[in-house]
């Protein structure tokens, strides 16, 4: 699986590595008061689009998915 997705994981890692380092350096310069709430708002905000995208059925038929929707388990 990670063989299909190489592109795509390699550009999720770097974002990590990219935020992580990002985040570690805003630390120092802005309050963490300042930086979690903006972080759980981001975290908010993802998880909403992610819900409300739908899922292609090519991968929902290989995830099993496509039977979670429709009310059957696997």
């Amino acid at each position: 699986m990670l063989g299909a997705n190489l592109r795509f994981t390699a550009i999720m890692v770097a974002g990590s590595i990219a935020g992580a380092l990002l985040g570690g350096l805003l630390l120092g310069v802005i309050p963490a008061l300042v930086l979690i709430p903006g972080l759980a708002l981001i975290l908010l905000i993802s998880s909403v689009v992610v819900a409300h995208t739908s899922i292609p059925a090519k991968v929902a038929a290989s995830t099993g998915t496509a039977q979670v929707k429709a009310g059957r388990s696997r």
